[in-house]
């Protein structure tokens, strides 16, 4: 019997079984789906104050809607639907950077630590460099943000949005996506960037007012901060370059000033 099928047949070896009208017709529904979804987004955002906090409710809410896009890419391999739908998200996107008044080094602070991209990991660090996970001092690319505007060797562009699980800029005429890489069910940690003496309002302590001791005031990465006493009697907090915090506690003064009882 011949291998090959005669005119007005069917070979069956050729017909696409990733791909059935069953399968096509999933994809299309959920595409329409998907749009509608969209537009939904886009007429909340229209119905709401336009204040930032509506504005990174919406970009967030797109950010999803583009990972879905291509989880769906990631199973099917129909590259050209994802990046047809991908495009109206990111055009929308690229609609809404932040203010160029934002904390810049507050988003300094967020961005350090490990990201990862559709190839790579890349592990931005605090001395204005990041790479690829692994790779040596010299292939590393330096890194600065100036307002709301993130800048490489290679590219810049208007940041969308920096946060605990997404960073996203324009770049070119579409946007760069990077999800931090941690468990998306965690939360990732913050570790401590500063600790500075405060009195008992939570002023900072002036190193040349006479005073030396107050309580300790521990601003983490996240931008977040934390009182780690409450009687005053600490002095000289520092943090190390792993993150660990440490102070002198005492539990009173001699005549001359010197601390007495001190511990760490």
């Amino acid at each position: 019997m011949s291998g090959h099928a005669g005119k007005g047949e069917v070979d069956n070896r050729f017909v696409s079984r990733a791909d059935p009208p069953q399968n096509r017709a999933n994809q299309n529904a959920t595409q329409t789906a998907d749009d509608r979804e969209f537009e939904a987004a886009k007429a909340e955002y229209e119905a709401s104050s336009h204040d930032e906090t509506a504005g990174v409710r919406y970009v967030t809410r797109l950010a999803e809607m583009r990972d879905q896009v291509w989880r769906i890419y990631a199973e099917t391999g129909d590259k050209a639907a994802a990046s047809n739908q991908a495009a109206p998200i990111d055009e929308a996107l690229r609609k809404h950077p932040m203010p160029r008044s934002v904390d810049s080094r507050k988003l300094k602070q967020l961005l350090i630590g490990e990201w990862n991209s559709p190839r790579h990991t890349y592990v931005f660090r605090a001395d204005g460099t990041y790479g690829a996970y692994g790779v040596s001092n010299e292939q590393r690319i330096k890194w600065r943000i100036d307002g709301n505007e993130f800048i490489d060797d290679f590219s810049r562009g208007p940041i969308i949005l920096l946060d605990r699980n997404r960073f996203i800029y324009a770049f070119g005429e579409g946007v760069m996506v990077y999800d931090r890489a941690n468990d998306s069910e965690a939360e990732p940690v913050a570790t401590p960037a500063s600790a500075v003496l405060v009195d008992a309002s939570g002023q900072p302590v002036a190193k040349n007012s006479g005073r030396g001791n107050g309580n300790v005031k521990v601003t983490f990465t996240d931008g977040h901060s934390k009182m780690f006493s409450k009687d005053g009697k600490c002095l000289d907090p520092k943090v190390s370059s792993k993150g660990y915090v440490g102070w002198i506690h005492y539990t009173h003064l001699e005549p001359r000033g010197s601390a007495m009882g001190e511990t760490w």
